[in-house]
């Protein structure tokens, strides 16, 4: 298995990537991409509602 390199986003890039069920997370050294919604059966419910 391949796995391709992480590609260091700003936060303007993040906040422009991230989709409905996703945050962008702000720490000192790092901008991550979560979900909102971690298990499958959140993500069905909210799928759902919206």
């Amino acid at each position: 298995m391949r796995l391709e390199p992480i590609i260091p986003l700003t936060l303007e890039d993040s906040l422009a990537y991230i989709s409905t069920d996703e945050y962008v997370e702000i720490t000192p050294k790092n901008i991550r991409l979560r979900k909102i919604y971690l298990t499958d059966s959140d993500r069905k419910r909210a799928e759902k509602i919206f």
